[in-house]
């Protein structure tokens, strides 16, 4: 019995010892299942990263193309606003050769058509007493035919001489007759005197009298009447972004002269941006930059000369400059500008506090006007005496005026005198000179 009882022991023992084997078996096996599991998990989540990265990576290759096309764009843009100007000045510049060519047209056909003009033109007898002289022997003798022969007398600048004696070519070749013309380069100053005493009809002047001159004619009662014939200016351009609108000619004289303080815009006025200026022009030997500095007003500055700018060759690449740059500020031709560019308002006038006041010529369109009294700008101006003009004065006027556009072109190629090329007004504005002409004169006819 008792072995029996010993057997069964053992036999429980055994089992016992085999369930906690099966334990420890079943718990290692469910630990490597929960490291397997993880391992799987990380590697799940190195993949999704990885992907991620690979997804970062392209946006940004992606951005990196959109930039280069953008900068690519950018380019051609500029590109072609540099083409679009340079098809405005050839199309500027085909306009003038068109019109030089009609003019040589018209010059063969008429030499064509009237051989003898030149000789006929040198028999012509010159008349000596003035032009008073003359009125009063008219009105004391009217059945004299040599005294009532119309004759027309003009003296002046040298520098407007081109553009009447082109005219009176013209002009001549088209009426044959019997008048007496004469037309003489004595110089602005001595033509005013002759034409105070009324010894001329017409005076030619390279720029617009001063206020001595014109109080002399209102002191003496001459009936006159001044007609601007071309024009000349410097417009000074900033970027379109630019708030800006206005300078006088002192305050911008102080900001190009040689050895200014002025670097940057709010400087110029606070409300203005920080940004640096950055000055573009002409050449500094050139003609305009020439007529700038003579211009400016100087005040009590010392230098006389332009602070150090970037040159450029020409109007288009000034224009182009200013138009990519905020900060850009140039000087260029006034009949160049466009809208690429704003042209900032000029005025003589300022405050008690320095600012500018009456800025009303609105970016240059003011220049036909002879009183415009425009800072940088110069004009060519005929004056008329009413009291000795006859109806070979109007007559001549009046053709000239019909024509000025192609006779300022043509007599600017003449013109060699170290100035720049002036340009003629629109055929409006000569109408109204014209329309002036016959208001100040009374009748004509």
């Amino acid at each position: 019995m008792k072995k029996y009882l010993l057997i069964l022991t053992f036999i429980f023992l055994l089992a016992c010892s085999t369930e906690e084997s099966s334990e420890i078996d079943i718990s290692s096996t469910s630990s490597n299942e929960s490291i397997n599991s993880n391992k799987d998990d990380i590697s799940d989540l190195s993949e999704t990263f990885s992907q991620h990265e690979k997804m970062i990576e392209s946006y940004i290759q992606n951005e990196s193309n959109l930039n280069e096309n953008l900068n690519n764009l950018s380019d051609e843009l500029l590109i072609t606003k540099n083409q679009l100007n340079e098809l405005i000045e050839k199309n500027d510049n085909l306009k003038e050769e068109n019109l030089l060519l009609q003019m040589s047209l018209n010059n063969l056909r008429i030499q064509y058509e009237t051989p003898n003009i030149e000789k006929s033109s040198e028999e012509m007898p010159l008349i000596i007493s003035s032009e008073k002289e003359i009125k009063e022997a008219k009105e004391a003798f009217p059945n004299n035919t040599f005294l009532n022969r119309n004759n027309l007398r003009i003296e002046g600048s040298d520098s407007v001489y081109p553009y009447i004696n082109q005219a009176l070519k013209n002009y001549t070749y088209k009426n044959l007759n019997d008048n007496d013309i004469e037309i003489t380069q004595t110089g602005q100053d001595k033509a005013f005197e002759k034409f105070l005493d009324g010894e001329i009809q017409i005076a030619m002047a390279s720029s617009k009298w001063h206020d001595r001159e014109f109080n002399q004619l209102d002191a003496e009662g001459i009936n006159y009447t001044q007609i601007p014939i071309s024009y000349f200016g410097i417009a000074f351009i900033v970027n379109r972004n630019n708030n800006l609108e206005c300078l006088t000619r002192k305050k911008l004289s102080q900001i190009w002269i040689e050895g200014s303080n002025f670097y940057s815009w709010n400087q110029i006025e606070q409300r203005l941006s920080s940004s640096q200026i950055q000055f573009f022009g002409h050449k500094l030997d050139s003609i305009i930059s020439d007529y700038f500095v003579r211009d400016m007003h100087t005040g009590d500055m010392q230098s006389k000369n332009l602070r150090r700018i970037v040159e450029k060759q020409n109007d288009t690449e000034i224009i182009s400059a200013v138009n990519q740059l905020f900060g850009g500020f140039g000087f260029i031709d006034s009949a160049k500008v466009n809208p690429m560019v704003k042209a900032i308002d000029l005025t003589h006038n300022w405050d008690m506090n320095g600012n500018p006041m009456d800025c009303k010529e609105v970016n240059y369109k003011n220049t036909s006007n002879p009183d415009s009294g425009l800072p940088f700008m110069w004009q060519r101006v005929l004056y008329v005496n009413h009291d000795v003009a006859d109806k070979l004065t109007y007559d001549f006027l009046e053709y000239y005026l019909n024509n000025a556009t192609e006779i300022t072109i043509t007599a600017e190629e003449f013109i060699t005198n170290g100035e720049p090329a002036y340009h003629p007004y629109s055929q409006l504005d000569y109408d109204d000179f014209w329309n002036q002409i016959e208001k100040d004169a009374g009748n004509i006819n």
